[in-house]
């Protein structure tokens, strides 16, 4: 069988998910497909479940692994892939069965490098928010014009109504194996990085020729209380910082002037920020009121942070990410926690 899309999915931990993610899968109208579960030495009964999967249907591949966090476990799935496109399905998530025939027949039609789809945060069957980042079909054709999206995954103008034009995950989408493998791109290790996905755009985008947004919601990310936004981490905010920096580097090797990506990377960075110190705010009870205080003192204080405040174009932001931002400007820090308290 000629594959047409080598789906990968790490495995860890998601036993009460697992099934329902690949029951989505196992029933995808595109039938070319191939199912690459990779047990990232999963604790519970995954690894067994991964067998069973494989025993019962022919298309389903295993890999089991030591434990190595998401990126490299995705770069486990690469090594044994074998079709025209690629796809990264997180294991506790699940899609629509005709994802992979839309966004195939539009990347084979269009003869694209990648197709994303829009999402739905899924809480429950009662509870889905769809997430459509496109109202038609878009095709980005040309090196510039694919670079284009990789900006918009970046952050968007300053005038934009939100922080996120298009969402930087990569499991709304598929890839061209020929790009990744001629250009040797695998992932960096999340335990490194705090946002994985979007040091694989600035790697992959800029070598594509063709890029293809479609107007469906076709991916459920499932909301189970577990991402990193709801756990308390007291090293965050350098992670952030981090981040940042590494992918002004990746922009730059990549042929990007600071001109053209300097503003989106401070808007993203101002969310994270906000997203930090919003943090702080969940945590007052346990961190205590003075020492949350004095930890978004830190955050606004640091030198990034003061560089945008003191250059970034804030009279075009809306209107409340404008008052955030002069909220920190300016040091209010006791009504930046009494702003976020009412968000609560």
């Amino acid at each position: 069988m000629n594959i047409k899309v080598s789906i990968i999915v790490p495995v860890y931990n998601v036993e009460p998910y697992l099934d329902r993610c690949m029951q989505s899968l196992l029933k995808q109208t595109l039938k070319e497909i191939e199912i690459i579960m990779v047990d990232d030495e999963s604790p519970d009964h995954c690894p067994q479940l991964c067998e069973d999967y494989k025993a019962k249907y022919p298309n389903v591949k295993v890999v089991h692994k030591k434990n190595g966090g998401l990126g490299f476990a995705r770069n486990s799935g690469l090594e044994v892939a074998e079709g025209e496109y690629v796809a990264f399905i997180d294991s506790d998530d699940f899609v629509d069965t005709d994802m992979f025939q839309h966004l195939y027949d539009y990347a084979a039609k269009n003869k694209c490098d990648a197709v994303f789809c829009g999402y739905n945060i899924y809480k429950n069957a009662e509870h889905i928010r769809k997430m459509q980042e496109n109202a038609d079909y878009v095709l980005r054709c040309g090196k510039d014009e694919a670079k284009k999206v990789l900006l918009d995954m970046i952050g968007p103008e300053p005038s934009y109504h939100s922080d996120a034009k298009l969402l930087m995950s990569v499991w709304r989408g598929i890839y061209s194996r020929r790009v990744i493998e001629d250009n040797h791109l695998r992932f960096v290790s999340e335990r490194v990085y705090i946002a994985e996905d979007i040091m694989w755009h600035i790697d992959f985008l800029p070598c594509c020729q063709c890029v293809g947004l479609i107007p469906q919601t076709h991916y459920y990310y499932c909301d189970n209380g577990t991402s990193l936004t709801r756990t308390y981490r007291g090293d965050r905010f350098q992670k952030e910082l981090f981040l940042y920096h590494a992918q002004e580097d990746k922009l730059r090797k990549a042929g990007f002037s600071d001109i053209e990506f300097r503003v989106r990377l401070n808007r993203q960075l101002l969310m994270k920020t906000r997203v930090c110190i919003s943090q702080q705010v969940t945590y007052l009870s346990q961190l205590g009121y003075f020492t949350a205080r004095e930890n978004i003192r830190a955050i606004i204080h640091a030198q990034e942070v003061q560089t945008i405040l003191e250059s970034y174009p804030y009279g075009e932001l809306p209107l409340r990410h404008k008052v955030f931002f002069l909220l920190m400007k300016y040091r209010k820090y006791d009504l930046l926690i009494m702003l976020f308290k009412l968000k609560k």
